[in-house]
């Protein structure tokens, strides 16, 4: 239950309203990804989200055992079903119903019929840590189809340390249904440096030093 429900935040944690700004703007699109590596705060960042989006809020925590399809099919099903107890009954069906190496190609069509069948209104889907499952050619294309063909009121937002892959990547940009933050915008800003010290550690900083430090 605890990898499909957003982490606890920490009181040291510094809100990053712009960025939060951004994400809510941005989830109008299909899919928005939060690409930096290790420590430039994505998780933080997508946990205040949650705390303040207007919409509901599906989360899954992926971690390296995740690799195996079926078992990232179950979490993400799991995720959706946490926030709309209508949904599911199709997709574990269908999921039991499996013999064998799993068809990711019809549970992703079962999904996005269970979805159009019990969720109306819009919604977001978050994928934090995605890269431990980025290299998996079956849940890319698993992916793949489910950004394609899921109705129009379904937003993912993934959070990984690489690029995504993806075999209709770049149809979804052409389209104008991709948009995301990268380590450059994720980085602190000097004022940001000033709010953490005077948070943290109860000093006051110049925007001069806090300009050295960034």
């Amino acid at each position: 239950r605890t990898r499909i429900s957003p982490p606890r935040r920490r009181k040291d944690l510094i809100e990053r309203k712009h960025l939060i700004q951004q994400l809510s703007e941005m989830v109008e699109k299909r899919l928005v990804l939060v690409t930096a590596p290790a420590g430039y705060g994505k998780t933080a960042l997508l946990m205040d989200y949650v705390n303040q989006s207007s919409l509901p809020v599906c989360w899954y925590s992926i971690d390296r055992l995740d690799y195996e399809l079926s078992r990232f099919i179950s979490y993400l099903a799991a995720s959706i079903q946490r926030k709309f107890p209508q949904f599911g009954t199709q997709t574990y069906t269908a999921l039991s119903g499996e013999q064998g190496k799993i068809d990711g190609d019809y549970i992703a069509t079962v999904i996005i019929n269970d979805i159009l069948a019990n969720i109306s209104e819009h919604f977001v889907i978050i994928l934090d840590d995605y890269h431990f499952v980025n290299d998996s050619i079956e849940i890319r294309k698993f992916m793949s189809r489910l950004l394609m063909d899921l109705d129009e009121n379904c937003h993912f937002l993934l959070a990984s340390r690489t690029l995504l892959s993806l075999p209709d990547l770049p149809l979804l940009v052409a389209r104008s249904e991709v948009e995301g933050l990268s380590y450059e915008e994720l980085e602190f800003r000097p004022l940001e440096i000033q709010n953490l010290f005077l948070q943290n550690h109860q000093l006051a900083i110049s925007k001069e030093k806090a300009e050295e430090i960034h």
